[in-house]
């Protein structure tokens, strides 16, 4: 059945009143046993008055975030006044259960809508984050300007200040050079000249006595430095390493600098002012280093899966932010004795160990755990593998892939059975949460491809992890248009992206409103359109549709079909 079909029978259904499961469910391979969930049931979410829709995270309450671009005239807002939107359209969902409405475009600081938005890294919603609190935060360009749009719970989000143009207040490292051969400064930027001020401390603040009191003896203070160096941004049309957390001033934000080669720091907004956090570099890394992707709960724990030179033949590598000293560092953290921590062991004939690139997620965070994903060779096969590094112990516990020892045993605690990453793909979103009586906690993975490269795609799938094993589920339906996205709550509820729709994954289900009403047709329609001006799903709509043998049919609300 075609994607152009299944649209216009879920556009009949929605106009007959029906909310039953999606249709094209099944169009991939069947989903392994799971004794876990009750029945999950994907529906479609009706009159949402936006189009290619792209979910993006889920609060702890379960309220939702999309973005998306507006069908029609700007939609109004809960006092029935048009929603501030930009020329482009662009604009804020936000959503709960079945029931999803655009709440705003991207907003200047002032509140007025910017001219363009794009979201940063390209097609999907790896630019947008929401916190386990609802703050909202979405990295993106506005013409060639980094943007970044944050926003608390319940607030507006707007525009902040650009690191672009920010300056930080720092203090000379004493004796350290930066690749510019000047004297690095806490934070990881060039010093600037000495101008006989009062001392500054590693943390930029003057220093002071035992007493508290300013020293009276005191080397010299430095100005104002930029936040970026030349050659960095903040992201890219085609990359970005983007966290958020919840922090007293607001919504916190975490961006991987993003260069040539050399990625040496991450920026972070923490809701009221810009810093610059120097990387702990591994020896012989100190002209290559890149920041691949970040992943946080909180402000002291946000984590970050790095490529080091590649002469150092490393194969996953994570970091910590690190809040001990007297200013923020990231350090790296040992995964332990797994053998994807290189990138060749050749006891069991691993090779070409790496993380997953951007739009792959390659990290994602739990409060008890960090997941890391990336591809493996082993001969002529290849394949995706992801591990599970233990908060408390201080390494990898658990693997999952489909590699297999000298002897053919698994390596793997577990078996995969999904690409991760693969040339030309879309990349995947992950969601992870602790406890659920695993040691692993439980994890949704979204646009996991059917083993066999990007042309055999997901075929609306997605994976669930319930404690012990990966399960592909249905979602999203077969389509003529690979959908790309999701945002989950839990294991048992959340949202993907379909091809000009959402799709809600749940345990609880709307009841069906379907009804018995008389029809003017006894042949299958094939085709219907809606009212012109009307939103997709609107009850007030009308419509015509078409179908086998020539039947032509016109809906109103007050006569039917």
């Amino acid at each position: 059945m075609s994607g152009r079909r299944i649209t216009a029978l879920a556009a009949v259904c929605a106009l007959l009143g029906l909310t039953g499961p999606a249709f094209g469910l099944l169009g991939g391979p069947g989903p392994r046993a799971d004794a876990t969930p009750a029945e999950l049931t994907a529906q479609p979410v009706l009159g949402i008055g936006a189009r290619t829709v792209q979910p993006f995270g889920v609060a702890t309450d379960g309220a939702a975030w999309a973005w998306g671009s507006v069908v029609g005239a700007p939609p109004a807002g809960a006092d029935g006044t048009a929603l501030p939107v930009g020329d482009d359209g662009f604009v804020l969902l936000r959503g709960q259960g079945g029931t999803w409405r655009p709440v705003q475009g991207a907003l200047a600081a002032d509140g007025t809508a910017l001219d363009t938005f794009v979201p940063a890294g390209g097609s999907g919603p790896g630019a947008g984050r929401v916190t386990p609190g609802g703050g909202v935060a979405v990295a993106g360009f506005t013409g060639t300007r980094f943007t970044l749009l944050t926003g608390a719970a319940g607030g507006a989000v707007r525009e902040v200040p650009s690191p672009d143009t920010a300056t930080v207040p720092v203090a000379p490292r004493a004796g350290t050079p930066t690749r510019s051969g000047a004297p690095a400064t806490a934070s990881g930027a060039p010093a600037a000249s000495a101008s006989g001020a009062p001392a500054a401390s590693a943390s930029g603040t003057p220093a002071v006595s035992a007493g508290g009191s300013p020293t009276q003896r005191a080397a010299p203070q430095v100005a104002p430095t930029s936040l970026l160096l030349a050659g960095e941004s903040a992201a890219s049309t085609s990359r970005v390493a983007i966290a958020a957390v919840d922090e007293p001033a607001g919504t916190g934000v975490f961006l991987g600098v993003v260069a040539s080669s050399l990625e040496p720091a991450v920026l972070h907004w923490n809701g009221a002012a810009w810093s610059r956090e120097p990387v702990d570099l591994p020896a012989g890394s100190a002209g290559a280093f890149r920041i691949l992707a970040l992943a946080g709960t909180s402000a002291d724990r946000v984590w970050m899966l790095a490529q080091p030179d590649d002469g150092l033949g490393r194969g996953l590598v994570l970091f910590a932010r690190d809040t001990s000293g007297t200013a923020p560092r990231w350090v790296e953290r040992s995964l332990g004795a797994t053998p994807f921590a290189d990138r060749a062991t050749p006891s069991v004939g691993l090779s070409g160990v790496q993380a997953v690139r951007y739009p792959a997620q390659g990290i994602t965070a739990s409060t008890s755990g960090v997941w890391l994903d990336g591809t493996w060779r082993q001969g002529t096969r290849a394949g995706s593998v992801t591990v599970y590094y233990d908060i408390a112990a201080g390494e990898v516990t658990g693997s999952w892939c489909d590699a297999q020892r000298p002897d053919g045993s698994p390596l793997c605690t577990g078996p995969l059975g999904s690409d991760l990453s693969a040339p030309g793909g879309r990349g995947h979103r992950s969601y992870a949460w602790p406890g659920a009586g695993s040691a692993f906690g439980t994890r949704v993975v979204t646009d996991a491809l059917i083993p066999g490269g990007v042309a055999r795609g997901t075929r609306g799938t997605w994976l669930r992890f319930g404690g012990t094993d990966f399960v592909r589920q249905p979602g999203a339906g077969a389509s003529t248009v690979e959908p790309a996205g999701g945002a989950f709550a839990s294991v048992d509820e959340g949202w993907l992206a379909g091809a000009d729709d959402l799709v809600h994954v749940t345990v609880a289900p709307e009841p069906t409103r379907a009804a018995r009403v008389p029809l003017a047709f006894r042949r299958p329609l094939l085709a219907v359109a809606g009212e012109p001006g009307k939103a997709p799903g609107d009850a007030t709509a009308g419509a015509i549709a078409v179908g086998a043998d020539g039947t032509v049919a016109r809906y109103t609300q007050s006569e039917g079909w």
